[in-house]
């Protein structure tokens, strides 16, 4: 079944069928009628130079090569092959993806060169502005379902597996760093090929537009994990994150935390400092974000004196300071005073609402009203619904329909304001040279 909305011509090439999915089926690319732009490989790893060297004699310009077998293997074998299609591109002038990965996806023309039917997955997500670039080929197909299923909209992907001919994740880097549809970059990386190359890259790009990385391979384990998976070397720890460090790149500790920090940079403003109002129905939430506000360079906003005297207007048992307690009876009028209050204090730069929809006064109304008044702000404002209460999702889908980013755990929700400061601080001071920023 042809999935996507693909404006071009597909030519299906086998030598053993006549027809695939009721298209003309061609027996090489000799015999194609029309001239090939892109050219998917998925045959056995020793057939795969010659089908190279025919579609190089043929004129096509671009290559993914699914096959594994390759360097990744270990095996000289496997290294000889990854040479000769190497020599080949060169004297062809040919761009090659791969070996060992699913290649592209991207939403706006339709192209997809991923090996997964439809009716294993819960769909392709919508159009948007996050570019996801990763290793592994399983790796990117969950982000792309947890995308479609949170409603994150994709720009372009790319799973570039063994990158041993001559595309890499600092040529993917450089490329989508021009495309005016990317805001963020998330990648997930295991290894790299050039190091140098990767550094220089990244410092460039993030100039331009947040690069989000969770780095696997980072224990022993992990390393020799990855050489057998793309061949690639892993490097040390210590040595990636002070790379990182330098180049403004932002590390996120898992692939929820990659989606949540990139859902963040395209659906919120930068702040303009690192201050935080709190906004909550359960003191104990508030204590836990406090606690991650200084593990990520937040801290809490010391409100300005005009706050401060209408806060103390709030019943006697909610916390007129911040965190500012609501209490458990915190209603929607309550919630919408309070939540534009902060938001228009000058001490304030950015702002996390947390919600336990089991408060007896939560409903849905209360949720309308606060987005109402946090559309109407240029401070970037998260929120946080503690709790697994049969609303939850409910009340999930209709904030992040609105392009409110929710979270269930308060740390979660203070690392992704973390991420928005710690970038615009790369940008206001990393690098005395800066490009244009695109976002």
């Amino acid at each position: 079944m042809i999935l996507q909305e693909f404006e071009g011509t597909l030519y299906p090439i086998n030598p053993h069928a006549e027809k695939i999915l009721n298209r003309q089926v061609y027996p090489n690319i000799r015999t194609v009628p029309e001239p090939v732009d892109l050219a998917i490989i998925a045959l056995a790893a020793p057939i795969v130079p010659k089908i190279v060297q025919e579609c190089g004699e043929n004129g096509v310009k671009g290559i993914i090569i699914v096959t594994g077998g390759f360097g990744e293997t270990g095996s000289e074998t496997g290294t000889e092959l990854e040479y000769e299609i190497r020599r080949i591109a060169s004297q062809y002038g040919m761009r090659i993806i791969g070996p060992n990965c699913i290649g592209i996806f991207d939403p706006y023309t339709g192209v997809n060169s991923f090996l997964v039917p439809r009716e294993r997955t819960i769909g392709y997500p919508k159009r948007g502005n996050v570019a996801i670039l990763s290793q592994s080929g399983a790796i990117l197909v969950t982000l792309i379902e947890w995308c479609a299923y949170r409603g994150i909209g994709i720009s372009k992907t790319c799973s570039y597996g063994n990158a041993a001919i001559n595309v890499n994740e600092s040529h993917l880097l450089d490329y989508i760093k021009q495309d005016n549809r990317t805001k963020v970059i998330g990648m997930y990386v295991e290894g790299v090929r050039d190091g140098r190359q990767f550094f220089e890259t990244l410092k460039n790009v993030t100039q331009v537009k947040p690069v989000v990385i969770s780095k696997a391979g980072k224990t022993n384990a992990g390393a020799k994990a990855t050489r057998s998976h793309t061949g690639s070397l892993a490097g040390s720890n210590e040595s990636f994150n002070a790379m990182f460090r330098q180049t403004g790149v932002i590390t996120a500790i898992d692939l929820e935390e990659l989606l949540d920090i990139c859902n963040c940079f395209v659906t919120q403003p930068l702040p303009r400092g690192n201050t935080v109002g709190i906004i909550t129905n359960s003191g104990g939430h508030g204590v836990l974000a406090a606690d991650a506000l200084e593990q990520n360079n937040l801290r809490l906003a010391e409100f300005d004196s005009k706050t401060i005297d209408q806060l103390h207007t709030l019943p006697q048992h909610c916390t007129p300071s911040n965190p500012v307690d609501l209490a458990a009876d915190a209603d929607t009028e309550r919630y919408e005073w309070v939540t534009k209050l902060i938001l228009n204090d000058p001490q304030v730069d950015a702002a996390l609402v947390i919600i336990i929809p089991s408060g007896p006064n939560i409903e849905f109304q209360t949720i309308k009203k606060l987005i109402g008044v946090i559309k109407n702000t240029d401070k970037p404002v998260i929120s946080c619904l503690g709790s697994t209460f049969k609303q939850f999702e409910r009340y999930k889908r209709i904030l992040e329909g609105d392009g409110i980013p929710v979270h269930t755990l308060p740390e979660r929700a203070v690392r992704t304001l973390g991420a928005l400061v710690e970038y615009n601080q790369w940008i206001q001071y990393g690098d005395e040279k800066k490009e244009k920023r695109v976002l």
